[in-house]
């Protein structure tokens, strides 16, 4: 509360309390009179309960939790946006230190929702960090408990730190009763999974979420299983599988306005493309593109830089450089920019325009290092080293070597 009103330990304090004991009550280590909180509460401009009430729940706040918990469940955003400030009064000042813990991992899914993601790590920081000790997690009900975990899971998870998204959202699995969100964890643990490249494991995850929304009767779900069961299968080479799952995927779906029926032709393309079919796989990509620009999807690049590296392989310069002029006017992020930064280094190498590939590869290689797209490094810098190789300079091969070397121990957890 204090530092909400943006006043140090000393201003609240002055005239009151000294600053040294201000700050042991703040830290917990000191019981105010009931004097003495009532000065402090009228200093922060609070009700005198806020103090008070600190282990009384209030029922009528109880409910209304209840409700705002049901809503972003629901999934709505207008709705939880309008829930939030019909009642955002009541929100403002909550004695129980119980109820202003629930509030807040609610109010962290809300901002999530809402992809205001800063705020939500924000007020993560502030009232869960602060409030809650790791060590004594198990003293707070079961309901805010499995909030608890579920929320550090997702912040976790926002900020790629997977291992712990991971444990977090297990951890929600034993504690949930709620089918649909046991299945959505289950689902959130393949795909951070996915992201450490355990396949094996992450494919155990993804049929078990894939049974959990089948159970549900959840179609559009369950086909984001399949999709992800088949990105899985390629990633071990086990190409037939593979193509069995994305077809169910659209067997199950068959409504192409759906984000995940583009997701399922793009990574068909990428089996073609794997198993040399290009012809096959400029026609699935072909179909794909027109389905995210008929229906304004936002991931355009990744389907263009499948068609740029078809044309690559095959020394079609001319379409090559085409594409890349489209892809430029598709990229969202600076990964995407990155990328194209890549090919254009290949067209630079094409075009005997060496030193402009070198630099190009060089800044590409060390952004993607930065980020930790092990994947991306591996597959730049085992290029950029046979280059080197080739034009006898082999201090720099070798520079470039012990980067791919660290990224292939990052893919194969060897680190």
């Amino acid at each position: 509360m204090r530092k909400r009103s943006e006043k140090s330990q000393d201003q609240v304090g002055h005239g009151i309390i000294s600053t040294s004991h201000f700050s042991n009550i703040e830290g917990g280590r000191f019981v105010p009179s009931q004097d003495i909180l009532y000065l402090l509460a009228d200093r922060l401009a609070v009700p005198y309960t806020y103090f008070e009430d600190i282990h009384i729940d209030d029922p009528d706040l109880a409910v209304l939790l209840k409700e705002y918990q049901r809503i972003i469940e629901g999934g709505e955003l207008a709705q939880i946006e309008s829930f939030y400030h019909e009642n955002e009064s009541k929100f403002e000042f909550i004695p129980s230190l119980n109820q202003e813990l629930y509030f807040s991992l609610l109010r962290i899914l809300d901002l999530i929702n809402a992809n205001r993601i800063e705020d939500a790590d924000q007020l993560y920081k502030n009232k869960v960090v602060n409030y809650v000790d790791p060590s004594q997690v198990y003293m707070l009900s079961a309901e805010i408990r499995e909030k608890y975990f579920y929320v550090t899971g997702l912040i976790h998870y926002i900020k790629k730190n997977y291992e712990e998204s991971i444990h977090n959202f297990r951890k929600t699995i034993t504690l949930t009763n709620d089918s649909m969100l046991k299945a959505r964890l289950t689902y959130n643990v393949a795909l951070s999974l996915f992201y450490l490249y355990e396949y094996t494991s992450a494919l155990k995850y993804s049929l078990k979420a894939k049974e959990l929304y089948l159970n549900l009767h959840d179609w559009a779900r369950t086909a984001d299983c399949y999709n992800l069961t088949a990105l899985l299968y390629k990633e071990v080479n086990d190409y037939e599988s593979a193509e069995s799952y994305i077809n169910r995927g659209f067997d199950i779906l068959k409504d192409d306005s759906k984000k995940t029926y583009a997701l399922l032709l793009h990574n068909m393309a990428l089996i073609k493309i794997d198993k040399k079919l290009d012809e096959e796989a400029l026609e699935i990509l072909n179909r794909c593109i027109a389905l995210k620009e008929k229906h304004n999807f936002n991931n355009l690049f990744i389907s263009y830089r499948s068609k740029m590296k078809i044309y690559l392989d095959r020394n079609d310069i001319e379409s090559f450089k085409n594409m890349m002029e489209v892809a430029s006017l598709a990229c969202k992020t600076e990964s995407d920019n990155t990328h194209l930064h890549v090919f254009q280094a290949q067209l630079n190498k094409y075009q005997k325009n060496y030193i402009e590939y070198e630099n190009l590869m060089d800044s590409s290689i060390k952004y993607f290092f930065e980020i930790e797209d092990w994947k991306s490094v591996k597959s730049i810098s085992d290029e950029f080293a046979n280059y080197y190789v080739e034009r006898k300079q082999y201090k720099k091969a070798y520079q470039i070597q012990k980067m791919e070397l660290h990224a292939t121990k990052k893919i194969y957890r060897e680190l």
